[in-house]
């Protein structure tokens, strides 16, 4: 899989309808404490620094 170039990726305000379509094929987003976790190898992953 290739990470698309972050200049073509339009930023989300409100990830609501996002998250619901993703919910509708079974795709589920990890809180941070469910990222920390299930990938405690990858610390920080997850993390907004804004």
């Amino acid at each position: 899989m290739n990470v698309p170039d972050p200049s073509t990726i339009a930023p989300i305000e409100d990830p609501t309808e996002t998250i619901k379509a993703g919910a509708s094929w079974g795709i589920r987003f990890l809180s941070p404490e469910e990222t920390k976790k299930a990938l405690p190898e990858y610390p920080g992953f997850g993390v907004r620094l804004s």
